[in-house]
């Protein structure tokens, strides 16, 4: 299990059950990095964090937050560079967590799929390589994302993290085919 030393959260939030494999914790994070820390990632679906309504009318606009969580998602293998506004936000995101230099890390989004909805997400570009090499479009896997904050009435979810598919879970999948 590769183990990238580029989380970015500050806040530890009490961790609820994670995913069977989550990514090794690096033992010593690179100078302007925070490690990796899986267990400050609760388990959360999309639907109960926007369901929430983080930026909904009466909320502050353009507002940071810093709100870690994982969950299961479907990679789409699709990406485009982050739009002006959102790059703004993930900028001011990185300025609030003490790590500004990470901003130039976060230079493309790729979106990502739950329950029939697609949704983009900044991607740091090192987990962005990772996962176009391990993945395959329609994988199913535990990604470690947070709301960044809000762009307008729009949530900003930021991908910092992925458990690839373990091969018992490839296996599985495979008996589940067989006729």
């Amino acid at each position: 299990m590769r183990a990238v030393a580029l989380s970015l959260w500050l806040a530890a939030a009490p961790g609820a059950g994670l995913a069977k494999e989550a990514p090794a914790p690096a033992s010593e994070p690179a100078p302007g990095e925070l490690p990796f820390e899986p267990e400050h990632y609760p388990q959360n679906g999309l639907g109960s964090i926007l369901g929430a309504n983080p930026c909904g009318k009466g909320k502050d606009g353009d507002e940071v937050k810093d709100i870690p969580f994982s969950t299961e998602l479907v990679y789409t293998g699709m990406s485009r560079p982050i739009g002006r506004k959102r790059m703004d936000l993930v900028r001011r995101w990185v300025d609030k967590l003490g790590v500004p230099d990470q901003s130039v890390k976060f230079e493309e989004e790729a979106v990502f799929e739950d329950g029939g909805r697609s949704y983009w997400m900044p991607v740091h570009r090192e987990v962005l390589v990772d996962l176009r090499r391990e993945l395959k479009r329609g994988d199913r896997v535990t990604f470690y994302l947070g709301l960044a904050g809000c762009v307008g009435t729009e949530p900003l979810l930021m991908i910092e993290e992925f458990s690839p598919p373990s091969y018992e879970d490839l296996e599985e999948e495979a008996d589940s085919y067989i006729t």
